[in-house]
């Protein structure tokens, strides 16, 4: 780094910071000479203290490059000993459904080893971009660095994460399209110098996303990834995050804490069915839903059981799980879909506002599970979720199309024809992430016949207007493991009682479980 020259007295940390030089690095470069102020050019050097020492205008610093060897130890010392995962979660919840956000703020706040930014402090640092320049200025960056944490609703279907990523970003949710242009813009380059020195045992710099099951997006993380420079590990969960709040009292002695457990979610996607003219639309039972889950799982199963050469073990261990895989990796049964699909599916307690973020009197069954730790069972709610007849599109869609087919299957060829002529090849198994797979599907083909398809032709402006329909549920399942016991991590908002001490935190669930997590 070059000569730095103060413009106006100040203190030394302040100064530094301001040039990009993080607080917990000042105290240990100026003990150990790996910085040298001179007042004035030519003048002589002023003897550091600490952080606090005054700077006057005109003065110089200079950052000794490369530190001295002392100087590297206490640096190492100081981030073996003292890191900090640092967290954002600037999301702000809806007045009805789940408060995912306010959730995730509350357990990052306890969660051990922690800082979630006060973004009052630093309102700059509640978009990716500002995030990570916050990282060398903001002056809560009191430790070294271990790992950041972005925090969002998400999803792992389509590859959405809702976070800003610039001070600029208007949409609700980025998109894949949005990290291709950070790509090109280079407007998300990681300093992974500012995370260095790495703690002993932690790895290469690693962004964390908290959001639901985007890490099986594989293309949007690996995008993600090489936004961020490509120098940095990007993981994320691979089901269903949710949070809550669990106390009690312990050997005389109250306690409260935040924890965040995982449940699968398993969707099923159908085309509607038939319905005669002027008749009501046919409803589907429990009986027709749970044979189409299983259904869906045969399938999974039975192409994965194709696969030349089949994979070992310790492949399948460090793949993402299956659709319809629980945590022992094995399939779903019959007899489990029976008893997680309710009664009554298409009633109208399951239509929630939003299909996958439903209101909270609209969504829960009790489902009780046993607790880690405490000798004591209780509710960790399962979910049915349902929307009939999602649109594909907010709106119908338009193409132009001098004849009209005159039926459904011409009309349907000539959308298909019409899409995979997009010049950005987003309906091309050409494209990294074509959008039938955001939307759920292998191919293009199971694309254009998983949905109801609409058509209306208007012979004057020779205009074809389109959109597409389908069927949508959901079982959102805890996950407990064989025992019954719910896989959480859990912390606890003051010190636990001595009983307790050596049981918590408790932490379930690993970065390294390929399961629960993956890492791109």
């Amino acid at each position: 780094m070059a000569d730095l020259v103060v413009k106006f007295d100040t203190q030394l940390g302040e100064f530094l910071r301001s040039n990009g030089v993080q607080p917990w690095r000042v105290p240990i470069l100026a003990k150990y000479g790996g910085i040298v102020v001179v007042r004035g050019k030519g003048g002589p050097r002023v003897q550091l203290a600490d952080e606090k020492t005054l700077l006057k205008a005109k003065d110089i610093v200079k950052l000794v490059s490369p530190p001295p060897k002392a100087c590297v130890d206490a640096l190492q010392k100081e981030a073996d000993t003292n890191w900090r995962d640092y967290a954002i979660a600037p999301g702000v919840d809806p007045s009805t459904g789940p408060q995912f956000n306010e959730r995730m703020r509350k357990f990052l706040k306890v969660r051990t080893n922690t800082i979630l930014i006060d973004l009052k402090k630093d309102p700059s640092m509640e978009n990716v971009q500002g995030f990570l320049k916050g990282i060398a200025t903001s002056e809560q960056i009191t430790n070294p660095i271990r790992d950041l944490i972005v925090a969002g609703h998400a999803s792992g279907v389509s590859g959405l994460l809702k976070i800003a990523l610039t001070p600029q970003s208007t949409a609700d949710f980025v998109q894949y399209e949005d990290l291709e242009k950070a790509v090109k813009d280079r407007s998300l380059i990681a300093n992974v110098a500012l995370m260095q020195p790495r703690p002993a045992g932690a790895g290469p710099a690693r962004m964390r996303l908290f959001g639901c099951a985007v890490g099986r997006a594989a293309p949007f993380m690996k995008k993600l990834k090489e936004a961020l420079g490509g120098q940095m590990i990007v993981a994320a969960p691979n089901n269903f995050l949710v949070g809550a709040e669990f106390g009690g009292r312990v050997g005389g002695s109250n306690f409260k804490g935040q924890l965040a457990y995982m449940a699968y979610a398993f969707r099923l996607y159908l085309v509607p069915p038939k319905t005669a003219p002027g008749k009501k639309r046919p409803g589907r039972t429990k009986k027709d839903i749970v044979a189409a889950f299983a259904a869906a799982t045969k399938l999974e199963s039975d192409k994965a059981a194709a696969q030349k050469p089949a994979p070992t073990q310790a492949q399948l261990d460090a793949s993402v799980p299956g659709h319809f895989q629980r945590q022992d990796r094995k399939y779903v049964t019959k007899a489990q879909w029976q008893a997680w699909v309710p009664d009554k599916p298409e009633d109208k307690r399951w239509f929630p506002p939003d299909p996958f973020h439903p209101t909270a009197d609209r969504h829960e069954i009790r489902n009780d599970v046993q607790l880690p730790v405490f000798p004591v069972k209780t509710n960790a709610p399962r979910q049915f979720q349902v929307h009939l007849a999602h649109a594909l599109w907010d709106k119908p869609q338009t193409m132009p199309l001098l004849k009209d087919p005159g039926d459904e299957a011409g009309r349907k060829k000539a959308v298909r024809a019409w899409l995979e002529g997009d010049k950005r090849l987003l309906w091309s198994n050409k494209h990294p992430f074509p959008v039938y797979v955001r939307a759920g599907y292998e191919t293009m083909d199971e694309y254009m016949d998983g949905f109801e398809w609409q058509f209306d032709y208007d012979a004057k402006t020779k205009t074809l207007t389109y959109n597409a329909i389908r069927d949508e549920y959901a079982v959102v399942q805890p996950i407990a493991n064989k025992l019954g016991v719910l896989m959480l991590n859990f912390y606890t908002e003051k010190p636990p009682p001595k009983a307790l001490a050596k049981k918590i935190p408790i932490e379930m669930l690993v970065i390294r479980d390929r399961f629960f997590f993956t890492e791109y």
